[in-house]
């Protein structure tokens, strides 16, 4: 009889747990976890075809670079297995690195403001840091060297001396090779004709200053998105 008020009084105890707000929590987040492992995982094996695809490795040398045997990478390409956080960390890393290397990616800030220029592109490398910056002061010398680097990404100031970026816009989208190129204005201006006017020209974005860091970084990583 003892023992069964014992195992009653365990069982209410461990009821009264679970129903505890620091309990939930808890649990709460371990759910989280799990969910933001799984969503992480289920990349690993377009990771891996991507890189042996574009490095032309086998999956042994994929094993010899993160230190695992075949049957180990061999099951993590077919999503049978998961690797560890250590490894998939090096698989992400490889992943983006491999990507950066197979693409032209490259980013254009054409801003006139030099303290502008350098705040845009500490942002971009805080979004992209695997891709390559390049920074032009006006229109007229960013589209002289756009057909050499063929930027995907352009982050354009509107008011600027000689053509203004609407013009600068407009000329761009006229270069085949650049039809997919993401363009987003980056201006001062609250006069309502030219920000319509830059609205007509249908760019990816257009964000007023001041801006918020994280909308700015969040908005290069969805321009971005397209490629990676």
């Amino acid at each position: 009889m003892a023992r069964k008020r014992d195992e009653s009084r365990d069982m209410k105890l461990w009821k009264d747990k679970e129903l505890s707000p620091a309990w939930q929590q808890a649990k709460k987040k371990i759910e989280e976890f799990d969910r933001d492992r799984a969503d992480q995982m289920k990349d690993i094996p377009l990771m891996i075809r991507r890189i042996r695809e574009i490095r032309g490795w086998s999956q042994e040398k994929v094993a010899r670079y993160l230190n695992v045997s075949f049957p180990t990478v061999n099951a993590w390409e077919r999503g049978i297995s998961q690797p560890f956080a250590r490894h998939y960390r090096k698989i992400v890393d490889l992943h983006n690195e491999v990507i950066a290397e197979s693409k032209r990616f490259n980013v254009f800030i054409v801003e006139d403001d030099e303290d502008s220029a350098l705040v845009l592109h500490e942002y971009v490398k805080l979004a992209l840091p695997n891709w390559s910056v390049q920074h032009f002061k006006d229109g007229t010398e960013a589209l002289l060297k756009i057909g050499t680097y063929k930027p995907l990404i352009v982050l354009l100031d509107i008011m600027m001396p000689g053509l203004d970026g609407i013009e600068v816009f407009k000329k761009i989208r006229k270069i085949e090779e650049l039809k997919d190129c993401r363009i987003l204005f980056i201006t001062a201006v609250t006069d309502e004709a030219v920000l319509r006017r830059a609205h007509e020209v249908k760019p990816f974005a257009l964000i007023q200053k001041p801006y918020e860091k994280e909308v700015l970084v969040q908005l290069l990583k969805d321009a971005a998105g397209y490629w990676v």
